[in-house]
Formats: structure tokens, C-alpha cells, sequence
């Protein structure tokens, strides 16, 4: 059975080579992307944008519902909504990645100096380019957006005072100023669920710099081969369980029918029963948890001999500080879904 993904479809490989779609739920990547709620204000039908934008100005509702009846008016206005809400997007992202070179710079650093691997055998949340170059390119793909974007709304402002002038001189009390506020607040409302998509990236990317520094502090006390397996195993059980609580507090409909993956046991059946794959990812949960609780017995592992008193104390350490640091990363996406739920 497998968990569907949500937000993203991975390649794999069928059994004659080729590459298919498959798709798998990402239990830790609860962050969405922020593209997938943003309105299209250019497939809204008119009647629809001009109830939003009047809307954006309760007091002033009737005004602006009867400025935009002028048919030229509202072509102009809806596309300087749309330029100048495709620049603010572009800025908010901006700012994220300006954000993010400052603080993964000596992380990032460090991977591209390990194998690629790193991070899957250590269970590194690390959604994030893994070299400098990879990051510059990434920054440097949305200043470029950003330029293209400001570029056009100017070309488009060019027109601002033709049609403004118009509507003044047609369109009794015509206000530029609270055209111009209403545009304003409609942009900065629908850009909420954005905004909060990249403040959300930001509050987890102090626990995923401490995961690659923990680890990086592990590898430099040389352990051997006896302590990177345990410690590997312990963080990826410790991680298999967080991202399971996660799943099931955020997303109780995980186990209605449309979240499980299973072939359909007859042809005739239109609707199947996914009761039986529901216990099971119950089962699984549990079985973790179970785990967890009796890992206190299973951190008495006594180590190769070839290595320090002190040495083996230091790696018992981090990886205790590793798993703290799972547990407060789990910890602190739940509580910002609390916060973000409608």
C-alpha cells in the first residue's frame, strides 16, 4: 500500500525502463505550494472581480461597482491588477530566498561536500538546494521575473493617466486614490495565504540548519560503522514517527477512500472499501509509537570498543540533541497549522 502525494508527482521507473508517474504522499512536505491558491483574476468572469474589488472597499461599494461598469475602464483596471499582483507574488518570493541565502550559506556548504546520499541515510529534512551555485540560480531566476514584472507594470502605467482622465471626466466622482486603495487591499488579502507560505518555510528553516549541523558534528567525531548504523536508524525511526503524527493530526482525511492507493478487487465494484488499509497505517503508526517509547532501552547500545569514553559520550549526545530537534520541528509544524486553520 502507498500513501498518495499530494503535491507533487515523482518519476519512477517501470518494469520495462520507462519513466511513469507515481504518486506518493509527502507526509513532511505539508508545505503546499503557495502557486495553488493564488486567484486568477484574468479567467474570473467580470462580474465575479468586480464584486471582489468593490468588496475590497465596503464603504465605497456602489461607487466602485459603478466606475467599472464603463467597459474600457475595467479592461485597464483588471489588468493593473493582475500586473501588479504578479509583481507583489514575485517580491514575497524574493524576499524568501534573500532569506535563505543568509542563514543555509554554511549548510549548504558543507552537503555539497558530501555524498548525495547524506541526506537519505541520515533523514535530513532538506528541501532545499544542496550547492551555492544552485542557490545563486534560484535567486537570480526571480530578480529577473521581478524585473520582467516591473517592466511591464510600467509599460502599463503609461496608460494609467489616458484612462483615468477619461473616467474622470466621464464617470461622476471618480476617485484615482480609492481606485488605487481598493486595488491595493485586494491584492494584499488574496496574497495572504502566500505570504504565510513562505513565513511558515522560515520558522522551519532554523530546525533543518540544526539537523545538517548535528549531523555534520556527528561525521566529525569519526564514528565507526556500529555507530552510524544506530544512529541512523534511531533518527529515521524518530523521523518515520513525527512525520506519521503529523499526518494523522493534520490530515484525518487521509483515511477516507480517495488518500489510499490499492488495486480495486473487482471490476464491478465501483466503490471500494479501504477499511482493511486504513488499519494497516493504523497498525504501522502504533507499531512506531511502540518504538519510540522503548527507545530508552535500546540507546544503551554498547558501542565498538575502539573508540573513546569520551568520544562515545559526545555522539550519544548529538544523536539525543537530533532526535530533540525532530520532535521540536514536528512540534512547531502542527503548531503553525493550528494557527493557520480557517
Amino acid at each position: 500500500m502507498e500513501l498518495k502525494m499530494i503535491e507533487h508527482n515523482l518519476p519512477a521507473k517501470t518494469n520495462n525502463g520507462l519513466v511513469r508517474k507515481k504518486n506518493q504522499l509527502t507526509v513532511d512536505k505539508w508545505k503546499v505550494s503557495s502557486s495553488k491558491n493564488l486567484p486568477n483574476y484574468r479567467k474570473l468572469p467580470a462580474h465575479v472581480f468586480i464584486r471582489q474589488l468593490s468588496n475590497a472597499i465596503p464603504s465605497d461599494h456602489q461607487k466602485i461597482r459603478h466606475w467599472l461598469s464603463n467597459r474600457a475602464l475595467f479592461n485597464f483596471i483588471r489588468e493593473h491588477t493582475i500586473l501588479k499582483f504578479h509583481l507583489s507574488q514575485l517580491q514575497i518570493e524574493q524576499d524568501y530566498w534573500q532569506h535563505l541565502i543568509q542563514m543555509v550559506t554554511p549548510a549548504i556548504q558543507w552537503l555539497s561536500e558530501m555524498p548525495k546520499n547524506i541526506t537519505k541515510h541520515n533523514s535530513i529534512n532538506w528541501d532545499y538546494p544542496r550547492s551555492q551555485r544552485n542557490l545563486q540560480h534560484r535567486q537570480q531566476l526571480i530578480n529577473n521575473k521581478i524585473r520582467e514584472a516591473e517592466y511591464r507594470l510600467n509599460k502599463h502605467l503609461e496608460e494609467k493617466n489616458h484612462y483615468y482622465g477619461i473616467a474622470k471626466e466621464y464617470i461622476i466622482n471618480f476617485s484615482v486614490d480609492t481606485m488605487d486603495i481598493a486595488i491595493s487591499t485586494l491584492i494584499d488579502h488574496d496574497l495572504k495565504k502566500s505570504k504565510q507560505f513562505f513565513d511558515n518555510k522560515k520558522s522551519i528553516l532554523p530546525f533543518d540548519i540544526r539537523e545538517v549541523e548535528l549531523v555534520k558534528q556527528f561525521y566529525s567525531l569519526n564514528p565507526n560503522e556500529q555507530q552510524k548504523c544506530f544512529a541512523q536508524q534511531i533518527w529515521r525511526k524518530h523521523s518515520r514517527y513525527n512525520k506519521r503524527k503529523i499526518t494523522f493530526t493534520l490530515k484525518p482525511w487521509l483515511q477516507s477512500n480517495f488518500t489510499f492507493e490499492k488495486k480495486p478487487q473487482s471490476t464491478l465494484q465501483t466503490k471500494p472499501s479501504y477499511q482493511t488499509d486504513t488499519i494497516k497505517i493504523k497498525s504501522e503508526y502504533n507499531i512506531i509509537s511502540y518504538d519510540i517509547q522503548t527507545d530508552h532501552i535500546t540507546e544503551n547500545i554498547e558501542f565498538a570498543t575502539n573508540t573513546t569514553k569520551t568520544n562515545e559520550t559526545n555522539i550519544k549526545q548529538i544523536i539525543q540533541t537530533r532526535i530533540q530537534n525532530i520532535e521540536r520541528r514536528a512540534e512547531q509544524i502542527l503548531k503553525m497549522a493550528s494557527k493557520n486553520e480557517p
